[in-house]
């Protein structure tokens, strides 16, 4: 027996590849439906222009991006994606800590540490570790500035009525009268 060649041409989104196999053993290769693969990347990549990174649930660009990388671990392009949404909540979660907006900085915080953990754990990206601990340490130092008493104040009075502030305005008048 000999070898035999096999091109396999996944699509605009993913690369050809040519493979030497036994005849014997194209029984036992798996091929993944291109067209499968494509119209999920189609679908991540308008959640991705709407900036559903991570939400809503099952209806966002990271996790279909997921599904590609089940289907086809070494597609470059929904590696690359997964990386630019790690490093989109990254640079809001720098941004929101330096205007002291800490609430904005916990949730982008959080987002990146999901995204990075994946990229790190499941894709093998060693590099970002450290990226990864300095996110942890912003997230475990972030304070908050607690609210002020007058607006401590201001959330436990009571609304005014109408009448009472006919009353208030027109008080003085009414008793000239």
């Amino acid at each position: 027996m000999g070898r035999a060649t096999v091109k396999i041409q996944a699509g605009k989104y993913s690369k050809s590849e040519v493979i030497q196999v036994y005849p014997r053993q194209l029984s036992q290769i798996k091929f993944e439906d291109p067209s499968k693969i494509d119209e999920l990347l189609k679908k991540a990549d308008n959640y991705f222009k709407k900036r559903w990174f991570t939400s809503p649930k099952r209806r966002n660009a990271f996790n279909i991006y997921q599904k590609v990388l089940k289907l086809k671990p070494e597609n470059t392009y929904a590696q690359e994606k997964i990386r630019a949404i790690r490093q989109f909540y990254k640079s809001r979660a720098e941004s929101y800590h330096k205007k002291n907006r800490c609430a904005k900085t916990r949730t982008y915080c959080d987002k990146y540490l999901v995204v990075a953990r994946y990229e790190s754990d499941i894709l093998g990206n060693q590099d970002i570790k450290q990226e990864i601990q300095e996110i942890q340490d912003l997230l475990e130092n972030i304070r908050c500035p607690r609210s002020s008493k007058k607006k401590q104040e201001a959330v436990k009075k009571p609304r005014p009525t109408t009448e009472e502030l006919i009353k208030d305005s027109l008080g003085p008048v009414l008793e000239g009268l």
